[in-house]
């Protein structure tokens, strides 16, 4: 290959290269990726997991806005000491309550409380945080089911209302159950996360369940116009899968790679024939 081709093919290939970017930077103006994605849900603004992002592309109509705001943390860590706690018709003391609430995808979360009277009446409880209530940059309000014991005598719980005031730094818990407690006042000692900030967001409002599920071309109409879902998620690309789809996946991106590609073919056959001649 003489230096003249050698160049001519560099200098195509460059050429490439360059209109091919364009292309893609065009392609993505008007589009903010790397923003987190949210969704408002009864218990307020929270982040959304990927479950929760196909729920709402399978069985729901949304609209997708993008917010700049304050949102609370999607984790919170507290622990909680002093106070009295009321169960049955003891009044215990030297209360010691932990919780935490992992991110989004991480499960609801748990945790302990244990109060004492001397040494004879001891109370302890497990617990497993069922739904989140409400969380905002003020409250932090969930529901959890518990196992305990009192002095030995175990106790289940179906009833506990965690409320953690984000304001005050004090921590309320009832249950309900074999028995009965309440615990208010008790004062938070450390607080991890539990916090928020003003952010750049993506925000999805669920509006009406579908009565009928999407098909997988409506589903990729809808990610097609909303990139910012597939930047955030990566597992939804398995609904462009040959199974889901038998056309091409970005049709105008590959119609573009088509071209350029059928360009760079035509450019170096005449210039090849041009040099035989």
């Amino acid at each position: 290959m003489t230096g003249k081709i050698r160049g001519f093919l560099i200098a195509n290939f460059l050429l490439s290269i360059l209109v091919l970017s364009v292309f893609i930077n065009l392609a993505s103006a008007g589009s903010d990726f790397n923003l987190p994605i949210y969704m408002q849900t009864p218990a307020g603004t929270e982040k959304a997991s990927s479950k929760m992002i196909r729920d709402a592309l399978i069985n729901y109509n949304f609209e997708v806005q993008e917010k700049f705001e304050y949102v609370a943390d999607d984790k919170c860590s507290v622990r909680a000491e002093q106070g009295s706690l009321n169960i049955g018709e003891m009044i215990l003391g030297n209360i010691d309550l932990s919780f935490y609430i992992p991110s989004a995808n991480g499960g609801l979360g748990e945790g302990s409380l244990t109060a004492q009277k001397g040494r004879a009446n001891f109370f302890n409880l497990g617990f497993e945080v069922t739904e989140i209530l409400e969380t905002n940059s003020e409250i932090l309000k969930f529901r959890a089911i518990g196992e305990g014991a009192l002095n030995r005598n175990e106790l289940s719980f179906d009833y506990i209302i965690v409320t953690f005031d984000k304001i005050s730094n004090k921590v309320d818990i009832i249950g309900k159950g074999d028995v009965d407690f309440e615990a208010k006042d008790i004062e938070a000692s450390k607080i991890t996360w539990c916090g928020g900030e003003e952010t750049n967001f993506y925000l999805i409002i669920l509006k009406n369940n579908l009565g009928q599920q999407r098909s997988a071309e409506e589903i990729r109409s809808i990610l097609d116009e909303h990139p910012e879902l597939i930047d955030a998620y990566e597992g939804l690309r398995e609904f462009y899968k040959p199974e889901y789809y038998t056309s091409v996946v970005i049709p105008e991106f590959s119609t573009m790679i088509g071209i350029l590609t059928a360009l760079s073919a035509v450019g170096v056959f005449f210039f090849v024939r041009r040099k035989q001649i």
